[in-house]
């Protein structure tokens, strides 16, 4: 959890593009976290093939 973006490009293989910030939150009892798209993605409506080949 110290540091995620390592830890994801260690187990993946890869590298994540510059600019890409891993959080890692840890639900709780008490807390659920909900996770919901950028809005600019959301508004745009369907995904276009290269979104979705993404």
């Amino acid at each position: 959890m110290a540091n995620p973006n390592a830890a994801i490009e260690k187990e993946l293989g890869v590298k994540l593009p510059a600019g890409i910030k891993i959080k890692v939150v840890e639900d709780t009892a008490s807390e659920v976290h909900l996770v919901l798209p950028e809005a600019s993605r959301a508004n745009k409506g369907e995904l276009s093939d290269t979104d979705l080949n993404k």
